[in-house]
């Protein structure tokens, strides 16, 4: 049996596909469809680009909004991740598609007037994607061979917790918000 070319740039293990595939499917039900809230917003579809980084950081009390940078942050480092187990691109490469994906979500809110498509969520997106890349890094480095194996348990658990999380929200915002209008 020969191996293909490409095998270096093929998926280290099927759970390793299948976990990145429910972060991705994760991924556009929190940023594009804004589940697990099933938010309501009084913007009735106008659209809004905000090209001025953290210009639209200040909430209504006149406040840097850090937690919302720390979660568009968060939620991209799992991205990092997965691109550096999965592929054998180098860093430079990694970092252009995480900041694809994250440009590409903005460009979907704003052609379907869903949020602000904002140039902060692309930047604190892409910084999410680095940590991630970085710690795959710092991961491999440290724990060689047994890198892979501990990077897909640890995907595991983070998803299963995620998934469960994600779950109890949705739940909880039925029960307690009421059915979407």
């Amino acid at each position: 049996m020969t191996t293909a070319p490409d095998a270096p740039n093929r998926p280290r293990s099927a759970l390793l596909v299948i976990l990145f595939a429910v972060y991705a499917v994760g991924l556009v039900a929190v940023v594009i469809l804004k589940l697990p809230y099933l938010m309501v917003s009084g913007d009735d579809g106008i659209r809004v680009v905000n090209l001025v980084p953290f210009g639209g950081s200040i909430d209504r009390q006149g406040r840097f909004a850090w937690e919302e940078i720390a979660y568009n942050t968060a939620v991209f480092i799992p991205l990092g991740v997965y691109l550096s187990a999965m592929t054998r691109w180098n860093a430079t490469k990694r970092i252009l598609v995480a900041a694809g994906v994250s440009v590409a979500f903005e460009m979907t809110q704003f052609a379907f007037g869903i949020g602000v498509s904002d140039i902060t969520d692309v930047i604190s997106n892409t910084a999410g994607a680095v940590i991630g890349i970085g710690v795959h890094v710092a991961t491999r480095k440290a724990l060689g061979a047994k890198a892979p194996r501990v990077v897909t348990v640890a995907a595991l658990v983070l998803t299963i917790i995620a998934v469960v999380a994600f779950a109890y929200l949705w739940h909880r915002n039925n029960v307690f918000m009421g059915p979407p209008p």
